[in-house]
């Protein structure tokens, strides 16, 4: 029983943890967003903030989405499962 308490509690805080990392991503990701798009009248060259815009942060914000929604999709799913079936096992 000590052990299932144990583990749940390791659980809840790897899902605690990627609740708050996803979120971070998400403010990061708008950040990176405002940024990018601020470049021009920041002083950047309008033909280089373009170059960047269309290809190095499409790929990048590519990128950061698919973590996003990994962790959306995936992760936080699967220890939700998991810490179900423990709390199930608690229960019973």
């Amino acid at each position: 029983m000590q052990d299932f308490q144990k583990q749940l509690e390791a659980l809840e805080k790897m899902r605690c943890y990627l609740e708050r990392y996803r979120a971070e991503l998400d403010i990061l990701r708008g950040n990176y967003k405002k940024d990018v798009d601020n470049m021009e009248s920041d002083g950047v060259e309008k033909k280089i903030a373009e170059t960047y815009r269309d290809h190095g942060y499409v790929e990048n914000e590519r990128h950061i989405k698919r973590v996003i929604d990994n962790i959306d999709e995936i992760d936080l799913p699967f220890f939700k499962r998991k810490i179900e079936k423990i709390n199930d096992l608690l229960r019973s």
